[in-house]
């Protein structure tokens, strides 16, 4: 048996299946206010599950992101970041990531202000890593970044001209931001 749930706006959001009294979940919606109500479709012979990739846009949609929502007044999109550090964890299955990111703080802490800091970092750390992919070592690159929410893990993909950085997680925390001084010569976003 197939349930498809409806917002109140009429749109469908995803469909929910019921296979042997044992319900398989549909996709955890985001904090949201709206409401959703659920009908029964009518069941098919051959069914296929298939749950909708949601494309997170902004930093601040990862868990850990309250100091970062503090210091940027606007949500901060999720696109070109300068890779700074990777760590891999192999006792438990973790990925830590430190990165520049093109944005910088609108809404400073006192002792931030009037320091000449010009650069924002921050990090993610991926917990339960599934299919680890590296290509080459990324030195000195500018990547783009695309994360997707699915059913029951984020999918990750760092992308360079000469590297790339592909996985699975089953949770993705931010970390930081902290801020510093950068060179004209090392800075890699180029204004």
């Amino acid at each position: 048996m197939q349930q498809e749930l409806t917002a109140t706006d009429g749109k469908i959001v995803c469909y929910a299946r019921y296979r042997a009294n044992r319900k398989i979940r549909p996709l955890d919606i985001e904090k949201s206010t709206t409401r959703y109500f659920s009908k029964r479709l009518p069941s098919r012979r051959k069914e296929t599950l298939s749950f909708q990739e949601i494309k997170m846009k902004h930093w601040n949609e990862l868990d850990g992101s309250v100091f970062f929502n503090k210091i940027f007044s606007t949500p901060i999109e999720i696109g070109k970041i300068a890779l700074f550090s990777l760590r891999i964890e192999n006792d438990q299955p973790c990925i830590g990531m430190g990165f520049d990111i093109p944005e910088f703080p609108d809404n400073l802490p006192e002792k931030w202000k009037n320091k000449g800091f010009n650069t924002c970092r921050i990090g993610i750390t991926c917990n339960e890593i599934k299919d680890l992919q590296i290509r080459n070592i990324p030195m000195h690159e500018i990547f783009s970044v695309k994360i997707k929410k699915d059913n029951n893990h984020f999918t990750f993909e760092a992308i360079s001209n000469s590297a790339s950085i592909i996985f699975k997680a089953n949770l993705i925390s931010l970390s930081g931001p902290s801020v510093y001084i950068n060179g004209p010569d090392d800075y890699y976003f180029k204004q």
